[in-house]
């Protein structure tokens, strides 16, 4: 009865297994027949069929991956090798390592751009196991179709590469034509690490001028990743955070802007005047926390300003965002405490929880610290 049981449910979701030989039905055929569907069905739909079937298979062992292969070289029909792609590019990585060449090529020669650039995506997926498929990653920065180069260009980043052999190509992406690219470069910059440093001033460019925000917000976020190997960048950001009209686009700088520590000097000014004129709630209540993040104790060189927002700013989530951090001072922000002590009859009560906090700590007395005895003694 049991055997029963176990066996109808299994087909009840396309799956049994045979009792005389141990080889998996699906749907009632083996992997093994799955296999010379894929790759000798004499219609499309029965070689797609096929291919989503063993898709399915989650050891996909070597005859899966070369039926694969096979039809990664030999499909003629456009729908099903862009589907026969897009199941690949959802494998794991250590199975797209084995379609790394014939992925490659695919990216290279075929004649369909959404082909072309979900091979490309495919390659990305497989992380740094599709590093032997670099130099063709390369080649397809320079492809007619937009979309394609932009699928390569990401493809770069996720797989991991040396810098200094793609810095030109993605430096020449950042003003391509298509915003798609060039968010794509911008993208890839961001994660080469040191090695992206010489193109920080390209990035900055794009942050500046260029028209799709999306591209902007990238630029930063991308100068964000890479931190105070960035720090040239500090003026730009600054400039670009007073003129930014995108939310956004403001908010990811103010983000960049935190990941710089005392290199955000040169930024302060634009910081402070963030926090009393920015349009935009949350870009107000950001801009406090990269200030005091990246300052540290410093801080309290902006006690008084801060006390003063905190009593005028009329959005709550601003309020928060400086008593906190206020609070996170200790004894530093004693000054403080005339206007934080305001903000315990504030009408939002997590600003009037937080102002208690603050004062707590602020007030806290610092324990002596007992004399370590003499060990010679």
């Amino acid at each position: 009865m049991l055997r029963f049981i176990v066996v109808t449910t299994f087909v009840s979701f396309g799956w049994c297994f045979s009792t005389s030989a141990q080889e998996p039905m699906i749907r009632g055929k083996t992997i093994s027949e799955w296999i010379v569907e894929l790759k000798e069905g004499k219609t499309p739909n029965q070689r797609l069929v096929a291919a989503i079937i063993l898709a399915l298979d989650e050891k996909k062992d070597a005859k899966v991956l070369e039926a694969f292969q096979v039809s990664l070289a030999n499909e003629t029909t456009p729908v099903v090798r862009l589907r026969v792609v897009g199941l690949v590019k959802n494998f794991k990585q250590e199975h797209i390592q084995k379609l790394v060449a014939p992925l490659a090529d695919t990216m290279l020669t075929d004649k369909s751009p959404e082909v072309r650039a979900m091979a490309a995506e495919a390659l990305g997926k497989g992380g740094e196991k599709a590093q032997p498929a670099l130099p063709s990653l390369i080649k397809a920065l320079d492809d007619p179709e937009a979309k394609v180069r932009a699928a390569a260009a990401t493809s770069l980043g996720q797989v991991g590469v040396s810098a200094v052999s793609i810095l030109p190509n993605l430096n020449a992406l950042l003003k391509d034509k298509d915003p798609t690219v060039r968010l794509a470069a911008a993208f890839t910059l961001g994660r080469l690490g040191n090695g992206a440093i010489p193109s920080v001033g390209n990035l900055g460019e794009v942050l500046l001028n260029d028209a799709e925000k999306n591209v902007r917000k990238e630029a930063a976020r991308s100068i964000m990743l890479l931190g105070r190997m960035a720090n040239s960048a500090v003026p730009t950001l600054a400039k670009a955070l007073l003129k930014d009209e995108s939310v956004e686009v403001r908010t990811q700088i103010v983000l960049a802007l935190e990941k710089m520590g005392s290199d955000v000097l040169p930024a302060v000014p634009a910081l402070l005047e963030t926090i009393e004129k920015d349009a935009d709630r949350t870009v107000r209540a950001f801009a406090v926390h990269s200030l005091a993040r990246s300052l540290g104790a410093d801080l309290n060189n902006h006690l008084d300003f801060l006390g003063e927002r905190l009593v005028k700013d009329t959005e709550g989530e601003v309020r928060l965002a400086i008593v906190s951090e206020l609070g996170a001072l200790g004894p530093a922000a004693e000054s403080a405490l005339p206007d934080i002590r305001k903000a315990e009859s504030d009408l939002q009560l997590n600003v009037r929880e937080a102002a208690k906090l603050a004062i707590r700590r602020i007030t806290m007395p610092i324990p002596k610290e007992e004399p370590k005895p003499d060990p010679e003694k």
